[in-house]
């Protein structure tokens, strides 16, 4: 996709609303082509397609970990280990760590473990 060929407001709009916004006080709002954002549409829609990619990376070594290297762990205690894995590298936010893995969980269809998102260091 072209981003530069896009109005503002589609690129904003492009993001899925699930996928986490910077919060006002940390960003000022950006202004754009006549609208005010909270954070910059350009960078939104780059970082959720890092975090989207990033996902489907994780999903492909989840699979492996469950069928090939360790089949007995759980899918949940697999989804835990790589949460902890993904947080303790300070690769984004919170927010957005816990929107990957949930992501993962999504696309490999496994149950989400009730923790994830609660606790920072598994």
């Amino acid at each position: 996709m072209n981003l530069w060929k896009l109005d503002s407001q589609t690129i904003y709009s492009a993001v899925p609303n699930d996928f986490p916004r910077p919060e006002a006080p940390d960003n000022p709002p950006v202004f754009a082509e006549g609208n005010y954002f909270p954070c910059s549409p350009i960078d939104l829609f780059e970082t959720w397609q890092i975090c989207v990619d990033l996902a489907f990376d994780l999903s492909k070594e989840c699979f492996d970990q469950k069928w090939v290297r360790t089949p007995l762990l759980s899918e949940g205690e697999i989804l835990r280990f790589q949460f902890a894995k993904l947080a303790q590298s300070g690769w984004g936010t919170d927010e957005q760590v816990i929107w990957i893995i949930k992501r993962v969980a999504h696309i490999l269809n496994w149950q989400l473990p009730t923790d994830i998102g609660r606790v920072r260091n598994i």
